[in-house]
């Protein structure tokens, strides 16, 4: 056992082990002290910029147009409707129907805002009617009756196709 400490198996274990240290004594030490490296140095303060106020500008409100609006609500019954179709079509989720379905009555409220008079009382009918068809959609799809579904919102769809497409409705804009 003596021999295996005098031997070089004790010699490059002990080089080694020197070589490890000498080189971590390099990494930690650096440029600067090790006691510097770690302590904390206080934050520069900010300088403060100036910032010039500004007066406001006063811009124009947006003109409204009750055509153009009247334009895209009825753009988006259309893409809501096809949409409220599919799903049927697909057996679509409940919940996604009802969202659909609420986002038809939405589209009609904004229409019939636009309109005055006659044309209002009509979409209001088939405002109330779609609120019925909510109601059969509230029912466990083995229980709801989905050709009645569809036929009841075809049939409102064509109505308003044909009579509350934007060609039709020129002059009957509220102002």
């Amino acid at each position: 056992m003596v021999k295996l400490f005098r031997g070089k198996v004790f010699r490059r274990s002990f080089s080694g082990f020197v070589l490890v240290i000498f080189i971590c004594s390099l990494v930690t030490s650096g440029c600067e002290p090790l006691r510097k490296k770690f302590t904390r140095k206080k934050k520069e303060e900010k300088k403060e910029e100036f910032i010039p106020v500004l007066e406001p500008q006063e811009y124009p409100a947006p003109a409204f147009n009750p055509e153009a609006e009247y334009k895209h609500r009825y753009n988006l019954w259309k893409l809501w409707y096809d949409d409220f179709m599919v799903g049927l079509d697909e057996k679509g989720s409940n919940k996604r129907q009802s969202y659909i379905l609420g986002q038809l009555i939405v589209q009609l409220e904004a229409m019939e805002q636009l309109l005055t008079g006659d044309r209002q009382a009509q979409l209001h009918q088939y405002k109330d009617t779609l609120r019925e068809i909510g109601q059969l959609l509230v029912l466990p799809a083995a229980l709801r009756n989905t050709g009645l579904i569809k036929r009841k919102i075809s049939t409102i769809d064509t109505k308003i196709h044909d009579q509350f497409s934007p060609r039709q409705i020129q002059d009957t804009f509220a102002q």
